[in-house]
């Protein structure tokens, strides 16, 4: 892995030098169990916890602009689930497509996606399609 800049990054569109300043990193207070970023210390300009609107990752300053939802298989399963908390997971991507970007983190692999009927009765096929219409309706 590269080292992260120990500057802000620099560009030079057309000659011209612009400075960007390291971001700092929000997580979500509700996060439970928050990705470790302290191998990446040295990319932001600081890791804070707040309660976001939208997300469970965003850049401060551009909470309502940018936001990362993190789903692990078995939850990915619930939230598309009409017995589980499909509205409340609608009603986020709602939220979420009104950002100017909004992505969803899935911990696990296609492989792990299709063979969830190990431990959800919906067919996997089904959680495919939520995951499509996630990026067709919303942009997600």
């Amino acid at each position: 892995m590269r080292n992260p800049p120990s500057r802000p990054t620099l560009l030079r569109p057309r000659g011209e030098t612009i400075s960007l300043p390291k971001p700092i990193l929000l997580v979500d207070t509700r996060e439970k169990a928050s990705y470790d970023f302290r191998l990446f210390r040295r990319w932001f300009a600081g890791i804070e916890r707040r309660t976001l609107r939208v997300g469970d990752y965003s850049i401060a300053g551009l909470e309502g602009k940018v936001a990362v939802e993190r789903k692990s298989v078995e939850d990915l399963f619930n939230c598309c689930s009409p017995f589980g908390s499909r509205d409340a997971f609608v009603r986020a991507c709602v939220r979420m497509g009104t950002l100017d970007f909004a992505a969803l983190v899935i911990e696990g692999s296609l492989e792990e996606v299709l063979d969830g009927t190990g431990w959800s009765g919906m067919h996997p096929n089904a959680v495919l399609g939520t995951l499509q219409a996630l990026a067709v309706r919303w942009g997600i």
